[in-house]
């Protein structure tokens, strides 16, 4: 009877495992392409996958929250009945602390919190005495004495040593633990680990540095050593003047970026136009911006340039002109050039470079026997036979030519006698006033003319002597700028004021040439022969200026008598 039932049964449990296997066919997302970027369902034909999320959006995305599984979810590209993924669970008993809270009812550990391993009696996470000590919990963390061994590899700063550290003992300029040269050597801080060699002695342990060999580097003054040999980090010791050989130095923000410097406030010192600042404000490494007039208050400059003018002027402020902008001869007058009123007569060798033969030039008009040479002095090439009187002498000189003055200065006090055949006679005069000469003049006649004219002569012997040099160059000068003044005046035909004054100091050298000439032979003790010389000297003269011979007379010797 039951092998019988079996048998009838038989058919129909096979039956219904076939019917099973029929309806047990996989979803459309179960066989589909799997998505390779996330998309799905739509134009794509791709499917969902766990590893985007197992449901397709309306928007055609993979995802697992009800945005994707929800309304909207496209069954053929995904599983819309797949869950929500669980919630985070809550920090419970054990859990590491999420705000430094430890123990009580919430049963927080400290261990491998970011607030401390050790949980207080109070109940909060710390590293300090009062958490590691009395009445730490030791279930909640790590009790005993407080440890500010580094556990991070991170020293100084956050005052954690690297001595018994994981990392290394050295802990380095920057703030790190480790056992390289860049942790142990340079830099070292011996105050949060050991340090290798005796460099780590000379980081500086009371805020000076430069001079002493100190390094800022690794002190708690700060690692910049600024220009006046002090560690710090301000700007004032980070940036300009900054010491970069004794600690580090920031970058600049007032460094030139086109080459300018100075006036504008930038400085060359880190510019890559240069680090010297020259005398116009230009950033450059060449001599003319590193030696004379480097401006040391925006860049480098060499050691010898504080001796070099940067303003031209020499000798007496201890400035030399060797080398700067201006030229490299001192003048006499104290200033710098190339010229020859700077490099020849009266260049001061002291402060300057001068011509060879600068040094023999004369500068007060005499030669000779002095060892002085007239070529290229300002009074004159030449030197005449004449020898100046004796500067010992000069009171003795002023007072016989004043006495003997004082004795014609009634008549005249200098006079020339012109008289010929064809004109009435003319006096030229050296006179101390003009109108004086002129008075004389109307009244004058023949004999008195010549009485007045010896009594002059008398006074050119006794003081040509004197004066010769001094008339010689101004001769010589005036007829060397009567030729300039034409040269000019021929270039600018229009100009009557130059072609005056170009006749005007023609007629002027003649006369201070024949009374050069009167001296010359008065001298030999011709009197005689004088008077005639003198006559023909100021014939020329008035015959250069035939409309205007007193006033030419009246400056020529004016011009003698200066």
């Amino acid at each position: 009877m039951k092998a019988a039932m079996f048998c009838w049964l038989l058919p129909a449990f096979v039956t219904s495992q076939s019917v099973t296997a029929t309806t047990a066919t996989l979803s459309p997302w179960q066989t589909g392409e799997v998505t390779p970027d996330g998309t799905c369902g739509g134009a794509t034909g791709f499917v969902c996958s766990p590893v985007w999320g197992a449901c397709c959006s309306k928007d055609g995305k993979c995802g697992r929250s009800a945005a994707f599984c929800g309304d909207g979810c496209q069954p053929a590209a995904g599983n819309c009945n797949a869950p929500a993924p669980a919630p985070a669970p809550p920090p419970g008993p054990g859990s590491i602390s999420p705000d430094g809270s430890c123990g009580g009812a919430n049963q927080y550990n400290c261990t491998t919190s970011p607030f401390g391993d050790c949980c207080s009696s109070s109940g909060y996470c710390g590293t300090t005495s009062g958490h590691c000590g009395s009445g730490c919990q030791d279930l909640f963390g790590i009790c005993g004495a407080p440890t500010n061994i580094s556990s991070d590899g991170q020293c100084d700063s956050n005052g954690k040593t690297c001595l018994g550290s994981t990392f290394g003992d050295c802990c380095s300029s920057g703030g790190y633990c480790g056992t390289s040269s860049d942790h142990c050597d340079a830099g070292c801080n011996a105050a949060f680990g050991t340090c290798s060699n005796a460099g780590s002695g000379s980081i500086s342990t009371d805020g000076t540095c430069g001079k002493n060999g100190k390094t800022c580097q690794g002190s708690k003054f700060g690692d910049c050593c600024s220009s006046g040999g002090f560690c710090g980090t301000s700007k004032d010791h980070c940036q300009a003047g900054c010491q970069s050989q004794f600690g580090t130095c920031g970058a600049e923000d007032n460094v030139s970026t086109d080459g300018t410097c100075g006036t504008n406030g930038k400085t060359c010192k880190g510019s890559s136009f240069g680090d010297c600042c020259s005398s116009t404000g230009f950033c450059g490494k060449s001599t003319a911006h590193c030696d004379a007039g480097c401006n040391a208050a925006f860049g480098t400059c060499n050691e010898a340039a504080s001796g070099i003018s940067a303003d031209g002027q020499c000798g007496k402020n201890g400035k030399t002109c060797k080398g700067s902008a201006f030229g490299d001869c001192c003048s006499s007058g104290g200033y710098c050039g190339k010229s020859s009123d700077h490099c020849d007569a009266g260049c001061n060798a002291s402060f300057g470079t001068c011509n060879t033969a600068a040094g023999s030039i004369s500068t007060d008009g005499t030669c000779g026997k002095n060892g002085k040479t007239c070529k290229g002095s300002t009074f004159g090439d030449c030197c005449s036979s004449v020898r100046a009187p004796q500067a010992s002498q000069p009171m003795e000189i002023a007072v016989r030519r004043m006495a003997r003055l004082a004795k014609v200065q009634p008549l005249v006090t200098a006079a020339l006698l012109m008289v010929t055949a064809e004109k009435a006679p003319t006096i030229v005069v050296m006179a101390a006033s003009c109108l004086t000469a002129f008075a004389l003049e109307s009244q004058v006649t023949q004999f008195a003319a010549r009485k007045t004219a010896r009594h002059a002569l008398d006074l050119v012997l006794e003081t040509a002597a004197q004066v010769e040099a001094i008339v010689e160059a101004l001769a010589l000068t005036v007829a060397r700028g009567a030729k300039k003044i034409h040269r000019a005046a021929a270039s600018q035909p229009t100009s009557r004021l130059l072609m005056a004054l170009a006749a005007l100091a023609r007629e002027v050298s003649h006369v201070l040439v024949g009374l050069l000439m009167v001296s010359v032979v008065a001298l030999q003790g011709f009197v005689e022969r004088a008077l005639r010389i003198a006559e023909l000297a100021a014939n020329l003269a008035l015959d250069a200026a035939p409309r205007r011979r007193e006033e030419f007379a009246c400056f020529a010797i004016s011009g003698i008598r200066k």
